[in-house]
């Protein structure tokens, strides 16, 4: 490792300043399932909604819950690649 790069970091964490304004997040429950959760709904209740909805990939990334028409096109999407899988190699059943 280059000595020049070790004193970049040493500086750079002098430098570095936690700002006093940033309010970490305030631990709370799970509005469905009653867990500890800082978000209103936990990770869980989110990635099981999206499964129980034909979206796997909600809650994966940054989406939102409430998808509301963007959801319903994202299903209507996900629809059309399956019909489009099963027409072009058979039928899977996943």
């Amino acid at each position: 490792m280059r000595p020049r790069a070790i004193l970049d970091i040493i500086k750079s964490g002098e430098n570095f300043r936690i700002s006093t304004t940033t309010r970490m997040p305030e631990q709370g429950t799970c509005g469905r399932c009653g867990y500890i959760s800082s978000q209103k709904v936990c990770k869980a209740c989110v990635l099981l909604d999206g499964l129980n909805r034909g979206l796997p990939k909600l809650g994966i990334g940054r989406t939102k819950v409430g998808a509301g028409a963007d959801g319903q096109q994202r299903a209507k999407r996900s629809e059309r690649n399956t019909s489009s899988l099963q027409g072009k190699h058979g039928n899977f059943d996943f």
